[in-house]
Formats: structure tokens, sequence, C-alpha cells
């Protein structure tokens, strides 16, 4: 499993030239631990999204993007927004991976896919489980210092 580490794109950096990409194992407990949390907690960043005020921004969703037999790439999308049609989203990673979408492209995927979300309230991360394991791996202290609990909504 590859996954995106930074939010770099539309948190820290606007233009970002590349995001690092930690290599995770598909049966490391902890990651899959928090992928559990963040699908269990999805419908708060619904709510969240359907009651954005000036108070909250940066809405994104992590998503697993198939390759080969049986890898996936986790991406996170910006620009989201859901319908009976399904999630729609804009790709805000470059994958590494032969995925089949690319930085800047649209998609719609099933909320099934959704391996993570987050958002920011008054400039504090909310969600962001899959990060928080990340960032064990790969410190950094900036975004840490951006991490609301993890349980705040």
């Amino acid at each position: 499993m590859l996954a995106s580490l930074l939010l770099a794109c539309f948190l820290l950096d606007p233009q970002p030239a590349s995001d690092p990409v930690v290599q995770v194992e598909a049966t490391d407990a902890e990651m899959n631990a928090a992928i559990a949390q963040a699908r269990a907690t999805l419908p708060d960043f619904w709510t969240a999204l359907g009651q954005h005020d000036a108070t909250t921004d940066m809405f994104a969703l992590k998503v697993a993007f198939p390759y080969g037999l049986d890898n996936h790439e986790h991406i996170w999308c910006q620009e989201v927004s859901r319908a009976s049609t399904g999630i729609s989203a804009t790709v805000g990673n470059a994958p590494e991976a032969p995925v089949g979408v690319k930085l800047g492209d649209r998609v719609t995927v099933n909320e099934a896919d959704v391996s993570d979300w987050m958002y920011t309230r008054d400039g504090k991360i909310i969600g962001a489980y899959t990060l928080r394991v990340l960032l064990a791996i790969e410190p950094s202290p900036e975004l840490d210092s951006m991490l609301a609990p993890p349980d705040a909504r």
C-alpha cells in the first residue's frame, strides 16, 4: 500500500514539487485500524461538509486507487462533493503508481474506496487518521502542530 504523507498540495505549499510517499504493508495493524476509524467516522465528515462555515476549510478524502493484482495507492483528493451517483473530488497528489489518474483529475469514487478524511477547523486538522500513523513513521513537526486531538469534530 502506498500512502501520501503530506497534504502539502493544499495545506503547506500550494504548488508542491512532489509529496512524500510512504510504503505501508497492507497488513499493517495500525494503518488498518486508522482506516477503520476513518470509515466509521465518515458521517462526521459529511456533516461538517454540509455545514461548511467560515471556521472550516480544506475538506479532503483519501481514496484507495487500485493497481496491479492487489495493490492500492491512497491519494488525497480535494474539492469534494457527494451525490446519488457517487463522490466527486479532484486528485490532490501526483500518484507514484500507475493508477489511471493524475494530479488535478476530477474523479468519481465509491464511499467504500475512502480510506481517510480530513478538514480544517480554525486552522487545526480534524480527522486525518492515517496521516497520524504516517507521522509516526516520517515525523513533521509542522504538520503535527496542526493536528487537532483525534476525537475532535
